[in-house]
Parts: C-alpha cells; sequence; structure tokens
C-alpha cells in the first residue's frame, strides 16, 4: 500500500523523531511535515531519506485557531499532487500504534472507505458543531496559556455572543453542507476522497472563509465537507474502539486528552488502533521506550 503520512508539528518531540524514523525506512511510504513557521526547523534531526519532505511555505499555527484548517489544507493539497492509496493526518506528538505491516493489512481488509471518526451523541455533536462557527471568537480564546485578562473575556463571551459575536459569515456561506458534523481531527483517508474535498472546498471558497473566525474548526470543517461528498464510504466497524482508529484519551484527564503514560500500552495492545497520541516528552526515555515497542504487535489482533 502506497502511503502518505501528513504530519501537523511544531517542535521536535522524541514522538516525532521516532515515528518518521520508523515509518520512512519503508520505501511506499511518503512523510510529509508541515512545520510551525513559528518555529526553528534546523532543531529538528531526522534521517536523511528521499521520502521525508516538508511544506515549503509554513505558516504560524496557533491552538484552536483557524491556521489549524490552513495547515491541514497545505497538507492535503501536497498530497494531491502524488499518487497514493491513502493518506494519514497525525500531528508530532503521535506514534504508531502497530506496525507498517499490519497497517497495511487494515488498509487491505478496509480498502476503499475513509477512517473518520464522528462524534457519536447526535445531538450534542450538532450543538458542539454549530457553537464552533455560529459565534466569532476573540483572539484570547487562542493564548496558551491564558491571562488573567483573557480568561475574563472567555468567561464574558459566553453571556455576550448572541449580541455581538454572531459570525453572519457563517450564516450567509455554508454552502452545499446539509449538517455540520464534529469529530477527532486525525483521519486515514483515500487519495479519492482527498481529491474530491479539495475540489468541493475550491468550489465552494465562501465555505472556507465563513470558518475563519470559528474555534476549534478542523474538528468541523473536514468532517462536515466529507459527509457532503456523495461517494464516500466510511469504516464502520463495531470491532473497532475508534473508527479511525486513533487511541486517545478524553475521559481520564488531566489533560484533554491525556498525556499517555506506559499505563495505557496494554490498552492500546488490546484494541485495533493506527495511531496513538499523545505521547509527549513529559515521558523518561526508558517509559518512552514503551511506545516504542508498540510496532511488535501481535496478528491475533486482526
Amino acid at each position: 500500500m502506497k502511503k502518505i503520512f501528513l504530519i501537523a508539528a511544531h517542535k521536535p518531540t522524541r514522538a516525532l523523531q521516532w515515528t518518521v524514523e520508523y515509518l520512512s525506512q519503508f520505501p511506499e511510504n511518503t512523510i510529509v511535515i508541515h512545520y510551525d513557521a513559528k518555529s526553528n526547523v534546523e532543531q529538528l534531526q531526522l534521517p536523511d531519506r528521499v521520502n521525508i519532505r516538508f511544506i515549503a511555505d509554513p505558516i504560524a499555527v496557533q491552538w484552536g485557531h483557524f491556521s489549524q484548517i490552513e495547515a491541514s489544507l497545505k497538507l492535503f493539497r501536497y498530497a494531491n499532487s502524488l499518487n497514493y492509496d491513502y493518506c494519514f493526518l497525525i500531528s508530532g506528538e503521535c506514534v504508531p500504534a502497530c506496525s507498517n505491516q499490519m497497517m497495511d493489512k487494515l488498509l487491505i481488509q478496509n480498502q476503499g472507505k475513509d477512517f473518520v471518526h464522528f462524534q457519536q451523541d447526535k445531538t450534542q455533536m450538532r450543538r458542539l458543531a454549530s457553537e464552533r462557527i455560529r459565534y466569532r471568537y476573540p483572539s484570547a480564546f487562542f493564548h496558551r496559556p491564558r491571562s488573567i485578562i483573557d480568561k475574563l473575556l472567555v468567561y464574558s463571551h459566553r453571556y455576550l455572543r448572541h449580541l455581538w459575536f454572531t459570525n453572519h459569515s457563517a450564516k450567509r456561506n455554508l454552502t452545499g453542507l446539509t449538517e455540520l458534523y464534529k469529530g477527532t481531527s486525525w483521519v486515514t483517508l483515500t487519495q479519492s476522497t482527498v481529491a474530491d474535498m479539495l475540489r468541493f472546498i475550491d468550489n465552494n471558497p465562501a465555505l472556507v472563509k465563513s470558518f475563519e473566525a470559528s474555534l476549534c474548526g478542523d474538528e468541523v470543517f473536514f468532517h462536515s465537507v466529507i459527509k457532503a461528498l456523495p461517494d464516500t464510504r466510511f469504516v464502520h466497524n463495531p470491532k473497532y474502539q475508534h473508527q479511525a482508529l486513533r487511541y486517545l484519551d478524553w475521559q481520564s484527564g488531566p489533560q484533554f486528552p491525556r498525556h499517555l503514560t506506559p499505563s495505557d500500552i496494554g490498552k492500546i495492545r488490546s484494541g485495533t488502533y493506527f495511531f496513538a497520541r499523545k505521547v509527549t516528552d513529559d515521558l523518561s526515555e526508558n517509559d518512552f521506550e514503551h511506545f516504542v515497542g508498540l510496532v511488535n504487535d501481535k496478528e491475533e489482533k486482526l
């Protein structure tokens, strides 16, 4: 299987180093990295391999900001210029949760289908998806960490947004979308779906503009467009804990998603996943080695 791994990264994590080092050793794989314009790409120490490429004109990305949509679009557009079977959108804090061979087997089993995880609770999903773009979100929402003034502005927004922060562009320009959908940004798509998605976006330029003032709009934008495509077929396997085959813990905290530790290894191995996140540099080198070992998984998982 010809695979492209689209990586959105902003710092030289061990997870990024290991993921690129492992996946790039297979000639059928291409690694494409969008490295945040605010960061120094010279800090990266990656293998010198022809199948590792960088987006030449990266943008400065802010958490939750429209720039996340822009960065993902750059990655998808780059992939669209290549020939492949599947592309994976991952972050610099993702690590492979199975071997390259296992990935190929899972893709072959589900060939022609897209791995996209939609939020399950439809009522809550529609409400959250709508709120992400119905209002304009000022810069205080995107600051990390937030100052006291930022926190006051975010709190005030909850009560004043109906009066002063309605996104009129979103009301007018959701062209072609019958409904909004929400889910995890990290997806695995066929080449035909990526091409159809980009064609849809290019044919509806006002749609992109309606997301410019959104909050975490990347979790709504791509899912809603993909759902609007007439020929898309999604993986739906009740044996999969996550239909995009990503291991994420949104329940335990204290971070959301939680920063993974070796205590998660058993749960990752017992399920079927392409990648696990977030694997941060909070881990010691010895603890990180537990995640390196995930590529030595067992055939019984299939």
